[in-house]
C-alpha cells in the first residue's frame, strides 16, 4: 500500500511542476539563508558563510534535482520529452512526414482490411452457443466423396447416435409467398424441429419448432428471417399467430428470427418444420438430399466421434450392403469456409509483404534524414548525450509516424472495407458482417508498433557513430558513410526481393484465371435467360397438373417473336443444384458393393437449342417423347466413353428411374459445377417422360431456361407475363441470365486475383521509388567523385553507365533472391492455380525482366542528373 501511495505521489508529481518548483526554490532559499545566518553568527565573513551553507545543503541546483527525481516519473519524463522533440521535428519537415506517413498508411490500412475480412470470415466464431460442438456429418462412398443422407439412413442412424445432444436434417426449397403483396418466391429450408436446439439459438419475436410439429397435420408453420419480416410484413409485431399462404397452403408464423441469423446462408429467408413421415418423405426413402449437422454432448473428443461414426457406418451398410459407405465430420465453421480459408490466407500474407516494402521505403526516408542531421546528432552526443538516448529519440519519431499511418491506415481501411463487401462473393459466410471491431483494432496498434520498429530501426542503428569529432570535422559535407550506403542498399534489395514474389504471384493468379476464363463450357451462354419455378403440392398434386402447366408454359412462351428457344430443366449448370443417382448398364454389370454413379437431369424438348449444347450423334428430344411413348435417353460424351469406349451407344440400354431406357442421342459434354471442376458423366431423360412419382418428386421446382434472339434481360417481363398467363400465383426467382451464372461461378478467383493484383502493383510502385531515392542518394554522395571524373575527361555516357550499372546490379541481385523466395513458396498457390504451373517457366522469366526494365526507368532520372554534372559546380559542393 505504502508503495502504491509514493507511485501516486510521484504521479501526481508530474503535473503543476512550475509552481511546485516555484515553491521548492523558496523554501530551499530560506533555509540557505537559515544556514548564512548561523554561519554569521559564527563569526563567519559573509562570502565563507554562504560558501558553507551551500557546502552543507550539497549544492542548490543538485538539491532541486534530487528532490524532482524523488518527485516525478524520470522515465515518463523523459519519454514525453523525446515525444515532444519529435513532435516539433516532424512538424519542421512537413513534406518527409506527409510522405512517411501515407506510405505507412497506405501498407497498414490494406493489412487492417483484409485482416477484418479474415476476422470476420475465419477467426470470428459462428454466432450459436459453444459452435465448437456443432459438427456437419456427410457420407463418402467410393464413387463420390460428398453424399447427403436418405430419409431412411437419418432416421436409422438417430436411433444409434449416443455422442449428440441433438442431430437435424434438412433440405433447400423454394417457397412462394402470395400473402401481403405481389406472389413472390423465397428461398427456404425444410428442417427438423431439432435445427434450432442444434445450432442453440431462440427466436427474437415468438417461439421456434416444438417437437410435435415434425408429424403430418402439424407441420403447417414458419418462422420469418428478420429481413423478410421487415421487408413484407412492415415488421408488424402482431405477426406471430397468423395465418399467411405458402405454396398455396395455409401456414401459422410461430416466430420471427433475431437480426442476424442466416442459416445455411443469406440467401434463406425462412423456415419451415420437415416432417420426415410424410408421404413425400417416405415414398422415396432411398434420396440422398438430407444435409445433418449435430451438437455433440461437452466433452466428446474427436477419437470418440470417429469411432461412433465408423460403428453407423457399418451398422447401415449391414442393412444396405450395395453401398460401400464411411461416415465423415468436420466442425461447421470449417466446413463453410473451407474453400475461402486459403485465398484469405494469401491475400493477407500479400498485405504484409506490402506493409514490409512500405516500411523499408520509410526506413530509407529516415536514413536520408539522418544522414543530414549527423552533425546535430554529433554535437548532442559531444554535449554528453548518451547514444542509446538518441536511438531511443529515433524510435520515438518512428513510432509518431507509424501511429499517424495506423489512424490514417484505420480510415482508409474503413472505406476498404465496405468496397471488399461489393467485391467478395456473396457465398462467403461472415463477409456481409465485415466491420472494424476491437480485435481489428489491437490489430492495427499491433501493426503500426511493428512498422515503427521496422522502419526506425536502422536509421537508429547509425546513431553509434564511432567518433562525433569527425562529424564535426566534416560539416555539411557528411555523408554518412559505408555504412548507410549499404543499409540503404539493403533495404531497397529487400523491396525489390519482395516485389518479386508478389509479382510472380499475381502474375499467375492472373495466367490462371486467363486460363479458367478460357475454359469452354460445352454451351453457348450468350442471349440466354433463366429463371427458377416451383409449382405447390396443393394446387398441382398429380403429375398430369405438373405436366399440363409446363406445357401451357413453354407454349406460351415459344410464342414471344424474340425467342428462340425455350425449355425446363432441373439441375441448371452453375446454379448449385446438382442429382447424382446410380446408373444401370446393359451388358456392363457393376462389381459388388460398387455401382456406377452419373448425373441425373430431367429436361424438355428444345433444352440443348436453348442452352447452345451441341448435338454429337442421334436425335434431340422431340414432343413425341410423351409419357406414353417408349422411354428414352440422351447420355453426354463423358457417359459415352466411360461405358462404350470406341462404340456407338446409340440404341443401347440404361436404368436410372425404374424402366429400361434407349439411348437416342449424345450431347456434348457440359461443365456443371465449376469450369474448374472435372465433371461426371450426365445423363437426360425426358421431364414429360418420368414416372409420376418422380414427376412429384422432381418436377415441382424447375427452371425455365429462354434463348432470345436480343439481349436476354429484356424478356424478363414477358416471361413473367407467359407464366401468369397459366397461373397468376406462381411466381419467378433467381432471375438471371447465364452470362451472368458464368461470371459468378468464377467471383471468388477474380476477386482474389484482383486484390493480388493491385498489392502486386502498389509493391512495385513502391520498390521503384526506393530505386530511385537510392540511386538519387548515390549521385548526391559521389558529386564530388562524378566532378572529378568529368573533370579529367571521363564521357557522359561512362557516368550514365556507372549509375545505370549500379541500379542493374541491385535490382538483378534482389530478383534474383525474390526467385528463390518464390520457388520455395509456390507449393501455396498450387491448390488456387488452375491449367498453369505454380513454378511456371515463362511467368518467372517475364516478371524479373519487367522488374529490371522499369527499375532502370526508374534510376534513368538520377543518372541523367549525374550525366548534366558541371565539375566547377561539383568541386565547390558541400
Amino acid at each position: 500500500m505504502r508503495q502504491l501511495q509514493a507511485w501516486l505521489l510521484r504521479l501526481r508529481g508530474l503535473f503543476r511542476k512550475d509552481q511546485r518548483d516555484a515553491e521548492f526554490s523558496s523554501e530551499l532559499e530560506s533555509h540557505l539563508q537559515m544556514h548564512i545566518e548561523d554561519n554569521l553568527r559564527a563569526g563567519m565573513i559573509a562570502a565563507e558563510a554562504r560558501r558553507q551553507a551551500l557546502i552543507k545543503l550539497g549544492g542548490v541546483e543538485q538539491t532541486k534535482e534530487m528532490v524532482r527525481e524523488r518527485r516525478g516519473l524520470p522515465v515518463l519524463e523523459v519519454l514525453l520529452q523525446d515525444l515532444r522533440f519529435g513532435v516539433r521535428v516532424l512538424l519542421k519537415n512537413p513534406g518527409f512526414t506527409a510522405v512517411a506517413v501515407l506510405t505507412l498508411a497506405l501498407g497498414i490500412g490494406a493489412n487492417t482490411a483484409i485482416f477484418s475480412v479474415v476476422n470476420s470470415v475465419l477467426l470470428r466464431p459462428l454466432p450459436y452457443p459453444a459452435p465448437d460442438r456443432i459438427v456437419a456429418i456427410w457420407q463418402k462412398l467410393p464413387q463420390e466423396d460428398h453424399v447427403r443422407f436418405s430419409t431412411w439412413e437419418f432416421q436409422n442412424w438417430v436411433k444409434e447416435t449416443q455422442v449428440f445432444e441433438s442431430l437435424s436434417a434438412a433440405t433447400g426449397t423454394g417457397f412462394t409467398l402470395t400473402s401481403a403483396g405481389e406472389p413472390e418466391m423465397y428461398m427456404g429450408l425444410l428442417a427438423t424441429p431439432s435445427i434450432f436446439s442444434v445450432l442453440g439459438v431462440k427466436a427474437a419475436l415468438g417461439r421456434t419448432f416444438s417437437a410435435e410439429e415434425a408429424q403430418v397435420g402439424q407441420d403447417h408453420v414458419m418462422l420469418l428471417s428478420d429481413g423478410l419480416w421487415k421487408e413484407r410484413f412492415g415488421s408488424d409485431p402482431r405477426i406471430v399467430g397468423q395465418t399467411v399462404i405458402l405454396n398455396s397452403e395455409p401456414y401459422i408464423v410461430v416466430g420471427v428470427m433475431p437480426p442476424g441469423f442466416a442459416y445455411p446462408s443469406s440467401q434463406y429467408r425462412l423456415w419451415a418444420p420437415a416432417a420426415l413421415t410424410s408421404a413425400v418423405y417416405q415414398k422415396y426413402p432411398d434420396a440422398h438430399f438430407l444435409s445433418v449437422i449435430g451438437r455433440l454432448k461437452p466433452g466428446t473428443s474427436d477419437p470418440r466421434l470417429e469411432a461412433e461414426l465408423a460403428l453407423v457406418a457399418r451398422h447401415l451398410a449391414e442393412r444396405d450392403p450395395n453401398n460401400n459407405r464411411s461416415l465423415r465430420h468436420a466442425k461447421l465453421q470449417v466446413l463453410q469456409t473451407g474453400e475461402i480459408r486459403r485465398p484469405l490466407m494469401v491475400l493477407l500474407c500479400a498485405v504484409g509483404l506490402v506493409l514490409l516494402i512500405a516500411c523499408s521505403n520509410v526506413a530509407n526516408l529516415f536514413l536520408a534524414r539522418a544522414t543530414s542531421r549527423r552533425q546535430e546528432m554529433a554535437i548532442r552526443i559531444a554535449l554528453g548525450a548518451s547514444r542509446l538516448r538518441l536511438v531511443r529519440q529515433t524510435l520515438v519519431e518512428s513510432l509518431l509516424v507509424s501511429l499517424l499511418g495506423g489512424g490514417l491506415g484505420l480510415v482508409l481501411a474503413f472505406w476498404g472495407v465496405y468496397a471488399l463487401r461489393g467485391l467478395t462473393p456473396e457465398n462467403v459466410p461472415g463477409i456481409r458482417e465485415t466491420h472494424l471491431d476491437a480485435r481489428v483494432l489491437v490489430f492495427t496498434i499491433l501493426v503500426s508498433a511493428a512498422a515503427a520498429l521496422l522502419s526506425g530501426l536502422a536509421p537508429a542503428l547509425t546513431c553509434w557513430t564511432p567518433s562525433s569529432a569527425g562529424v564535426l570535422r566534416q560539416g555539411a559535407r557528411g555523408t554518412g558513410g559505408a555504412v548507410v550506403s549499404r543499409l540503404r542498399e539493403a533495404l531497397v534489395c529487400g523491396e525489390v526481393a519482395l516485389s518479386v514474389v508478389l509479382l510472380i504471384s499475381a502474375a499467375l493468379m492472373l495466367r490462371s484465371f486467363a486460363h479458367l476464363q478460357g475454359v469452354d463450357p460445352g454451351f453457348r451462354p450468350a442471349s440466354v435467360l433463366t429463371a427458377g419455378l416451383a409449382l405447390p403440392e396443393r394446387r398441382y398434386p398429380e403429375a398430369p397438373n405438373l405436366r399440363s402447366f409446363f406445357r401451357n408454359t413453354l407454349e406460351n412462351l415459344r410464342a414471344l417473336p424474340e425467342v428462340q428457344a425455350a425449355a425446363i430443366n432441373t439441375a441448371l449448370p452453375f446454379s448449385g443444384q446438382d442429382w447424382g443417382n446410380s446408373v444401370e448398364i446393359e451388358g456392363h454389370p457393376a462389381p459388388p458393393g460398387h455401382s456406377d454413379i452419373v448425373q441425373f437431369q430431367c429436361v424438355s424438348p428444345s433444352y440443348f437449342a436453348a442452352m447452345g449444347i451441341e448435338l454429337r450423334a442421334g436425335r434431340d428430344f422431340e414432343d413425341r417423347d410423351s409419357e406414353k411413348a417408349a422411354p428414352v435417353a440422351i447420355i453426354d460424351s463423358l457417359m459415352a466413353t466411360k461405358f462404350w469406349p470406341g462404340e456407338n451407344p446409340i440404341g443401347r440400354r440404361i436404368n436410372i428411374d425404374g424402366p429400361w431406357r434407349t439411348v437416342v442421342g449424345v450431347v456434348r459434354a457440359v461443365k456443371r459445377t465449376g469450369l474448374s471442376v472435372e465433371e461426371e458423366p450426365q445423363l437426360y431423360v425426358p421431364y414429360f417422360q418420368l414416372a409420376p412419382e418422380h414427376t412429384k418428386f422432381l418436377g415441382r421446382g424447375l427452371f425455365l431456361v429462354i434463348r432470345s434472339s436480343l439481349d436476354a434481360t429484356s424478356l424478363v417481363g414477358e416471361v413473367r407475363s407467359g407464366v401468369r398467363a397459366v397461373d397468376k400465383e406462381i411466381a419467378l426467382t433467381d432471375i438471371r441470365t447465364m452470362k451472368q451464372l458464368l461470371s459468378d461461378s468464377v467471383a471468388e478467383p477474380r476477386f482474389r486475383t484482383f486484390l493480388l493484383s493491385i498489392f502486386s502493383g502498389v509493391a512495385m510502385a513502391l520498390a521503384c521509388v526506393g530505386i530511385y531515392a537510392v540511386m538519387s542518394y548515390t549521385v548526391t554522395q559521389r558529386w564530388h567523385e562524378i566532378g572529378i571524373r568529368v573533370a579529367i575527361g571521363a564521357e557522359r555516357r561512362a557516368i550514365l553507365r556507372l549509375i545505370l550499372g549500379k541500379a542493374l546490379f541491385l535490382t538483378v541481385s534482389s530478383a534474383a533472391v525474390g526467385l528463390v523466395i518464390s520457388l520455395a513458396l509456390s507449393r501455396l498457390l498450387s491448390t488456387l492455380l488452375f491449367g498453369i504451373s505454380p513454378q511456371d517457366p515463362a511467368t518467372f522469366a517475364a516478371v524479373p525482366l519487367l522488374l529490371v526494365a522499369v527499375a532502370l526507368l526508374s534510376s534513368y532520372l538520377p543518372a541523367r542528373r549525374a550525366m548534366r554534372v558541371d565539375p566547377m559546380v561539383a568541386l565547390r559542393y558541400e
